[in-house]
């Protein structure tokens, strides 16, 4: 599909082909087409597991001593985090609900301005999403199965929520009381005897989900996540 093809291009998830023939593909109705059945879900889905595939492929090529034991359960993992009949189902909202029901029940429909409108609109919201989303999920499963730290095994048992999971494998340590109320500029926090304050910093700060903060443990679980930065 051409907007699929071109969204993960631009952001390096699929190779520029041959530009003549791109070019003859942008031309054709959409409705003269060959399509899966499940068209236009099955191109979101088709982002999803381009994104996941190529992610885990750089990471791999940077660290080549972990691909043989590590890839096809990394990939599994991913999946299970976030199926992608989830992921097409956050993706596809609002008013494209209805616009992509009746572009699968009705293939003329895929010629329409209305639907090809909210069908890119939904294409460029979600290369980026699934970038944030396969990207947190490698985090996750490199804290958990690659790194093996023990602060970060110790506190994967205290998470309430699967965010608290997610803050956990961008801990890079643990610091004093004294040291986190430096660090903050918006007032003293209610510590009790025996708190403990682990710094976080992740996510993709290029695509524009990356965070950092600060994770307060007390009483043997996770208390709060504070995040004091994001974009």
């Amino acid at each position: 599909m051409p907007i699929v093809l071109l969204a993960l291009f631009t952001v390096g998830y699929a190779p520029p082909g041959n530009q003549t023939t791109q070019e003859k593909a942008l031309e054709t109705k959409w409705s003269e087409v060959s399509r899966d059945p499940e068209f236009p879900y099955s191109e979101i889905g088709l982002i999803y597991e381009t994104v996941l595939d190529a992610m885990t492929e750089r990471y791999f090529r940077d660290f080549p001593d972990l691909d043989a034991e590590h890839t096809d359960a990394m990939r599994e993992f991913i999946r299970n985090e976030q199926p992608k009949a989830t992921f097409i189902t956050l993706m596809i909202r609002d008013k494209a609900v209805d616009i992509f029901r009746k572009a699968k029940e009705n293939p003329p429909y895929w010629d329409s301005e209305e639907f090809q409108s909210a069908y890119e609109l939904t294409v460029n919201v979600s290369v980026p999403m699934a970038r944030m989303i396969v990207g947190n999920a490698i985090d996750l499963y490199v804290a958990k199965h690659v790194d093996k730290d023990p602060v970060k095994i110790e506190l994967f048992k205290m998470a309430q929520s699967e965010d608290d999971k997610q803050c956990i494998a961008w801990v890079y340590e643990e610091v004093s009381i004294e040291k986190f109320k430096e660090d903050q500029l918006t007032g003293d926090y209610d510590f009790q005897d025996g708190d403990r304050v682990f710094g976080f910093s992740g996510g993709d700060w290029e695509n524009l989900s990356g965070r950092q903060g600060y994770i307060i443990v007390r009483g043997g679980k996770i208390h709060e996540t504070l995040v004091t930065l994001m974009n």
